[in-house]
């Protein structure tokens, strides 16, 4: 889905607060998002008609003040990326949001490589029980080694074919992506 239809979404429902925006802490007061770009960028859009001139999103519909007022504080997870490639796993590679299949490989060689998981515990994890995983990461190793042209890849991929954490929900004010400070414009809940 599109930045603007994320933005058309909110613009008539609102920011639905159970699907937070999941943020890493790169060091004090500055983080990152790592799920949740589009809906922090579709706020951003909504909330600043200098953004949207800026961007030619100029579509988008005007909110009102109480819509405006709703958005000012976003809800945020704080967690790593560590703690959290089981949920973003079954959530993009066996889930409802799932990515493409390049996408998914990239993500599990990220997993299996970075952070020691055998292929088995990813598969597992993510709740895999036709050994997709070990297919994708074998795929990718294959690309690589032949460094075929990513198009060809592209097609090879197609093809084939939460966890519990130590992380904290707050709640910021989109202006404040991606350097938020917890001190100013979050509050923990």
């Amino acid at each position: 889905m599109a930045v603007e239809e994320v933005a058309m979404s909110i613009a008539h429902s609102g920011y639905f607060v159970h699907e937070p925006l999941f943020v890493e802490e790169l060091s004090k007061g500055r983080f990152v998002v790592i799920e949740g770009n589009r809906r922090l960028a579709a706020v951003r859009l909504l909330l600043d008609a200098n953004l949207r001139k800026r961007l030619r999103a100029t579509k988008l519909p005007p909110i009102s003040k109480r819509r405006e007022q709703e958005l000012s504080e976003l809800p945020v997870i704080v967690t790593t990326r560590k703690e959290s490639w089981r949920y973003f796993g079954f959530k993009h590679v066996n889930g409802p949001a799932t990515w493409r299949s390049y996408a998914k490989a990239q993500y599990v060689a990220h997993v299996h490589n970075d952070y020691g998981v055998s292929l088995d515990d990813v598969a597992s994890q993510i709740g895999d029980s036709n050994s997709t995983v070990k297919r994708m990461y074998r795929g990718l190793r294959l690309w690589s080694r032949r460094r075929v042209q990513s198009s060809s890849a592209v097609k090879i991929f197609r093809r084939r074919g939460f966890t519990s954490t130590t992380s904290t929900r707050v709640w910021i004010t989109p202006e404040s992506v991606p350097s938020l400070d917890l001190g100013q414009g979050a509050r923990r809940s």
